[in-house]
């Protein structure tokens, strides 16, 4: 499948009360991803382009809903990107 890889980057909010992205641009599409890819495997490739740091193994959590890969920060929940299937 096929994606395009937004970047949630201005995000408002704090874990209690929730978050509301404020603005989100598209970074890159044509991103291909095989259906058995695994979260360890969308964050490396993440890595790989340079859009994450080589430390999001440990900080980033991925939410797979099959035609839409959300990424958020582990510890507050907050959102980072997503992938949408083109």
């Amino acid at each position: 499948m096929t994606f395009t890889l937004i970047n949630q980057f201005d995000v408002w909010g704090n874990e209690i009360d929730g978050w509301e992205v404020n603005d989100q641009c598209i970074e890159m599409s044509g991103i291909t991803i095989t259906s058995d890819a695994t979260d360890g495997d969308i964050i490396k490739y993440l890595i790989d382009v340079k859009f994450l740091a080589h430390d999001a193994f440990d900080l980033v959590e991925v939410v797979d809903n099959g035609d839409l890969i959300e990424l958020f920060e582990k510890e507050t929940g907050c959102p980072i990107c997503y992938l949408m299937q083109e």
